[in-house]
């Protein structure tokens, strides 16, 4: 009855000391722990293209990003390639990543929003002036890394191709002509569809934070985009020429610059179409908070903005009256509503002034205490301002006027000075604008030949 007993207690031992001459690496590979490291890169797998992970360290070049691009040489083609940048402290990118298709690389995730003065933690800094990162591929991915660029850097992450997909990144830095990520056909010259950006953050840059032009159906999901701290130059978002179906969601910008949101129409291909954002947020900028470039004219954008917000433009720190938290100057078939707020603006609210206007629909929202500066004299600036003609407008179901604080002084409700082919403005609720609901001159302008106007609500004006 002992004799199984000792053989059984040997074995365990045996198992003891195996395992005594192995060792695990963090990512899973095993090599001998007593003898020097192979000069082949090691796997999680029995093959370096059965869908093990890759490490880049371990792989030739003079930087990291040489050794990346060599791991993911060494993936099958049609296969998984999965790479991984080890935990460390910062790394120099001088060899820009080109990634292949169906490439993942990922990295410890480290970024977050800082206050413009503290640079947040990163792993890759690239000062070059060219892209640090492009996937051009099909089925790219992008996990975790922190991008810090140089201020002569073009673009930091480029997305083209088809299904490539950026999540919990933050990329930092550049300068006044650096793009942080740009989903672009153009740019990378592959047609482009189907990108993805979440949960990810755009941190202390002056530039442009995401940047949109040929590609059909790109994703902005859960995305913070903070400038440097009252600079006048970054923009949050710009769309630009034919991107088409741009979905956004939660995407909040603060420290906003030039502009939170630009829409315009400055390269070849068309005008932007179909844009459906929820809680798109634009804050402290210089220049208009969200600005539907003339560059529009009268081309069909197709843009729905609900439950967003507009506020503090021209009106973060030192005032600089007329700053507009909305301007539409360009643009068919705009429609803002669901519960958006416009307010505190030193400006207008909303500011029409493009010829090219059509089918505006501004609906739902709270648009309060704009003209944000009291001290600057007489109100001077409505909740929403039509000053250049203008095609089929609704109003309709609005709060409009001054009700938080008194550095508010928005002038009136709805100012209209200019002739508008068909105009709605009804149901809406007018609190304390300092001149009243509507603009008394509201009869002279040619509006009165296709107004309809009902159900406004005017509780006591000062």
């Amino acid at each position: 009855m002992t004799i199984p007993v000792f053989i059984g207690w040997l074995m365990k031992v045996q198992s003891i000391l195996v395992a005594g001459t192995l060792a695990v690496s963090a990512f899973g590979q095993t090599v001998p722990a007593s003898s020097p490291q192979s000069s082949t890169p090691s796997t999680i797998s029995s093959g370096q293209n059965a869908g093990g992970v890759l490490n880049a360290t371990e792989f030739p070049g003079g930087d990291i990003g040489e050794q990346v691009n060599a791991a993911a040489a060494r993936c099958t083609r049609g296969g998984a390639c999965h790479i991984v940048i080890p935990p460390s402290g910062r790394v120099e990118l001088t060899t820009p990543i080109v990634m292949v298709n169906a490439e993942e690389v990922e990295c410890s995730r480290s970024g977050y929003i800082s206050d413009g003065q503290h640079a947040p933690e990163t792993q890759l800094e690239y000062a070059g002036s060219g892209t640090a990162v492009t996937m051009g591929g099909r089925g790219d991915t992008l996990r975790g890394c922190g991008l810090r660029l140089g201020e002569a850097t073009a673009i930091g992450v480029l997305m083209g191709g088809h299904s490539n997909h950026a999540s919990q990144i933050t990329v930092s830095g550049g300068g006044t002509g650096t793009t942080l990520v740009r989903v672009s056909g153009a740019a990378s010259r592959r047609d482009t569809e189907d990108a993805h950006l979440d949960d990810s953050r755009l941190v202390n840059f002056v530039g442009t934070g995401v940047e949109i032009d040929h590609a059909n159906d790109t994703f902005l999901t859960q995305i913070t985009a903070y400038g440097v701290s009252h600079n006048i130059s970054s923009k949050s978002l710009v769309i630009d020429s034919a991107a088409g179906g741009t979905n956004i969601n939660d995407f909040v910008g603060g420290n906003s610059g030039l502009h939170g949101l630009v829409v315009q129409n400055t390269l070849s291909g068309g005008a932007p179409t179909w844009i459906f954002a929820n809680n798109f947020q634009a804050d402290c900028s210089t220049g208009s908070g969200w600005l539907f470039d003339s560059t529009l004219g009268s081309a069909m954008i197709g843009a729905t903005f609900l439950n967003s917000w507009s506020s503090g433009a021209g009106g973060c720190g030192p005032v600089t009256p007329g700053v507009v938290g909305i301007e539409i100057a360009g643009g068919v078939n705009i429609h803002i509503g669901g519960g958006s707020k416009i307010r505190s603006n030193s400006g207008d609210g909303v500011l029409v002034d493009g010829k090219g206007v059509n089918n505006l629909q501004i609906e739902g929202n709270l648009i309060t205490g704009n003209g944000f500066c009291r001290q600057c004299g007489a109100a001077v600036y409505s909740g929403i301002h039509i000053t250049a003609p203008a095609h089929t407008v609704q109003i309709v179901g609005n709060s409009l006027g001054n009700t938080f604080n008194d550095n508010e002084n928005q002038l009136y409700g709805v100012d209209v000075e200019a002739g508008v082919a068909g105009l709605i403005v009804a149901n809406n609720l007018c609190d304390d604008n300092r001149g009243g609901c509507l603009n008394p001159t509201f009869a002279d302008v040619e509006s009165k030949l296709h107004f309809a106007e009902s159900g406004n609500v005017s509780t006591t004006d000062k």
